[in-house]
């Protein structure tokens, strides 16, 4: 009897909460990136990547190639960050986002997603010292992505 009145229970929180998250989600179907903070205004209008080398506070249209038969895509391209700090790598796209440093792979200090109603859908942060790096995208499943390299 108390097993049956938990998952009653259980149950119906569940769809509480499947009903509040549904109804907080908002329509942004007319206003795509129209609502994005003024430090992200750059990201309405990204330039196709002409190097392998990344700019940062720019955002880039990146060509990702076939990763094996799973179909996937990724890419490495290389960025120079100028001073120590946090860099934000933002993209359009779920994906793997690897800093390396010297053949060793940084670990991240954060992970988040974008504003609502953006193209954005990851921003991944790691701390950097000034010198230049490898980024490598895997696991995206478009063969293309919008990027962006912030110092935050």
């Amino acid at each position: 009897m108390i097993i049956r009145f938990n998952r009653r229970l259980i149950m119906a929180l569940v769809g509480a909460a499947t009903a509040s998250h549904a109804a907080a989600q908002v329509d942004c179907s007319d206003k795509l990136n129209q609502d994005l903070p003024a430090a992200l205004s750059f990201w309405r209008t990204p330039v196709s990547l002409r190097a392998s080398s990344v700019e940062t506070g720019r955002a880039l249209r990146v060509p990702l190639a076939p990763e094996g038969a799973d179909g996937k895509f990724g890419t490495a391209l290389t960025f120079e960050a100028n001073k120590a700090g946090i860099y934000e790598i933002y993209l359009s796209e779920t994906g793997w986002i690897d800093v390396i440093k010297d053949g060793a792979i940084l670990k991240s200090t954060a992970h988040r997603h974008g504003p609502d109603c953006s193209t954005i859908r990851k921003i991944v942060s790691f701390t950097l010292a000034p010198g230049r790096y490898t980024i490598r995208i895997t696991r995206s499943p478009k063969s293309d992505t919008t990027l962006a390299i912030l110092p935050a």
